[in-house]
């Protein structure tokens, strides 16, 4: 179990740090102009780390002892991934 709970915080931490920088390209995409190739970059960088997001999802719905439990609040992570533009 020991190596599982070290994953886990690796992840929780991986989690918050890709949410970090989630939060300032958010910022920097709504206040400057940035160059297409540029914006095709951070893009791509949402899409991997939605795809983190969602493995962690996963990985704590796995590991859950009360499924339904879980989805009382965790649905709210699970709509969170879905890209509306």
């Amino acid at each position: 179990m020991g190596s599982f709970t070290n994953r886990v915080r690796f992840l929780d931490v991986l989690v918050i740090i890709l949410s970090i920088y989630l939060l300032f390209a958010l910022l920097i995409v709504a206040f400057f102009k940035l160059p297409e190739e540029i914006t095709t970059l951070l893009q791509i960088f949402d899409l991997m780390i939605c795809a983190v997001f969602f493995l962690d999802f996963c990985i704590r719905f796995y590991h859950a002892e009360d499924k339904m439990k879980f989805m009382k609040w965790g649905w709210i992570d699970l709509v969170a991934y879905v890209k509306v533009e």
